[in-house]
Formats: C-alpha cells, sequence, structure tokens
C-alpha cells in the first residue's frame, strides 16, 4: 500500500511539474512570436540624404538610414541579409556604412533600436535624368532575419521587406 501512495504522489508531481513547463513553453513561444512580428512591422526608412560628388567617372552618394524597432521593446537578434534601393526605374544595391546585424532592446539599454545606414551611388546622367522629373517613386527592398528568445524557446523568421515612397531630386 505505501508503494501504490509513493507512486500516485510521483505520478502527480511529475503531471504538474509537466503542466508548468508547458504553460511556460506555451507563454514562452507567444512572447518570442510577438517579438517577430512587431520587429517585422515596424520597418521604416527615416533619413535619405546626398553625401558627396565623386569623380572618374562623376557620380554621387547617397546615404540611406533604417530605423527596426519594437514598440514593446523586446529583445531581438536583428540581421539586414540584403537591401537594395530602386529609384525610379533603376535599382541599386545598396552598400553597407555601418553594422548590419546587432541586438535591438537589450535588458542594458531597452530603448535601443537597429539604425542600419547603406550608401549607393548614382551616375551623372542618371541624377541629371532624375532632376528633369518632379517627383520619382523610391522602392526600397531587402530581407531581413529576426531571430527572439525566450526561455528556452528560439524562433527565427527571415521576411522579405518593401518600403515605397517618393523623392525630388533638386
Amino acid at each position: 500500500m505505501n508503494f501504490k501512495r509513493i507512486l500516485v504522489i510521483a505520478v502527480g508531481i511529475f503531471a504538474i511539474t509537466a503542466v508548468i513547463l508547458g504553460s511556460v513553453h506555451i507563454y514562452s513561444t507567444a512572447v518570442a512570436r510577438k517579438t517577430i512580428e512587431q520587429t517585422l512591422n515596424n520597418i521604416n526608412l527615416i533619413l535619405m540624404k546626398p553625401e558627396k560628388m565623386l569623380t572618374e567617372p562623376t557620380r554621387f552618394t547617397y546615404s540611406f538610414t533604417l530605423e527596426i524597432a519594437n514598440p514593446a521593446h523586446l529583445t531581438a537578434e536583428v540581421e539586414l541579409t540584403s537591401w537594395q534601393v530602386q529609384i525610379d526605374e533603376e535599382t541599386f544595391t545598396v552598400s553597407p556604412i555601418n553594422q548590419w546585424e546587432t541586438i535591438i532592446h537589450p535588458k542594458e539599454f531597452r530603448d535601443r533600436c537597429f539604425s542600419p545606414k547603406g550608401e549607393i551611388a548614382i551616375s551623372e546622367p542618371s541624377i541629371m535624368s532624375l532632376k528633369e522629373k518632379e517627383i520619382v517613386p523610391l522602392i526600397i527592398t531587402g530581407e531581413i532575419k529576426v531571430t527572439a528568445r525566450q526561455a528556452w524557446v528560439t524562433q527565427s523568421f527571415t521576411y522579405d521587406f518593401l518600403l515605397d515612397s517618393s523623392v525630388i531630386f533638386s
């Protein structure tokens, strides 16, 4: 009879532990998913500016700054794997100015967002044809990988993003 009682208590303890660990896992998965969702929904172009004129051949460089964050300030690893800029009909591959991989909103700096910077060079004939137009479409595309960790749950998601706007070259 003592053996049955010990077995019932052990099974009960095991069941309670399983329920607790299962609940923590479900919660951790939900938080990781929310982190990824919020991060992917908060990619913004915050700055496009001319930098300098280069010679041989003549071309103009423009820098772009994106801001990637999540409103809940949840920690996520973010890596911008590729980035292109299309102005009117011409597509440019963006060269990195700063690091394109970081951890946003770490515990030490809750307000830290990710601001990757890139640069393109536009030839002089292209600039002249863009200046002749009143307003031209600006489309930024790229691939971003976001990884979120909560407890023992790790989730990663790679996403192709698209930002569109318009720009005036004067």
